[in-house]
């Protein structure tokens, strides 16, 4: 009984670190998606990912920076310049890296 209730605990503990890691997970991806689609021109899926990414409280610091710069690029890019600016300042505050400062100042 005590191995029985020992295995279930663990199984309960792998459940516990693999849906935390699902969790995180699934905004990078969504965040990797909104790139790949900007980068290949599909402006309204790009914004879709990007939406979708930035809904989740597990996309932190320059990961959720670079997606709000990502989602500026499309939203600029579709003629929406304020929420473009938004976007764009949002990503400035939120620590967005020098290396993609230039380009965000510059959009």
């Amino acid at each position: 009984m005590i191995r029985l209730k020992n295995f279930l605990s663990a199984l309960l503990l792998c459940f516990l670190v693999f849906s935390a890691h699902h969790s995180y997970a699934q905004p990078i991806r969504d965040a990797l998606s909104s790139f790949q689609a900007l980068e290949s021109g599909d402006l309204i899926l790009a914004d879709f990912y990007a939406t979708l990414a930035l809904e989740s409280p597990e996309l932190l610091g320059a990961d959720r920076a670079a997606v709000y710069s990502y989602r500026g690029d499309a939203r600029r890019r579709m003629g929406r310049f304020e929420e473009a600016i938004l976007d764009y300042n949002l990503a400035i505050e939120m620590g967005l890296p020098t290396l993609f400062l230039a380009k965000v100042y510059n959009n």
